[in-house]
């Protein structure tokens, strides 16, 4: 599994305080590559992993709760600097 192509979202929380990180692709084997997943901090500092926006908001992914977490830990590493300065920040 490999992260590439990520970049900072450098925008403010939504109204419901749920604020973008950063988006990558992500190949996750040679034959399969998802593109501009979002890592996503919670109002109560839990980071998500949201799919790529699609028309009429329709699903795009469908991942076990397993893998899903192991690619969060993954972006983490990625965003910690992103991660660690806006929590300074908000502190």
């Amino acid at each position: 599994m490999h992260i590439f192509n990520a970049r900072p979202v450098n925008k403010p929380a939504n109204a419901a305080g749920f604020r973008g990180i950063g988006r990558f692709n992500l190949q996750i084997t040679p034959d399969v590559t998802l593109y501009d997943l979002t890592l996503v901090e919670s109002p109560f500092g839990r980071l998500l992993l949201h799919a790529p926006p699609t028309v009429y908001d329709a699903p795009s992914m469908s991942l076990a709760p397993t893998l899903r977490q192991e690619i969060i830990e993954r972006a983490t590493m990625i965003f910690k600097d992103e991660i660690n300065n806006d929590r300074a920040a908000a502190a």
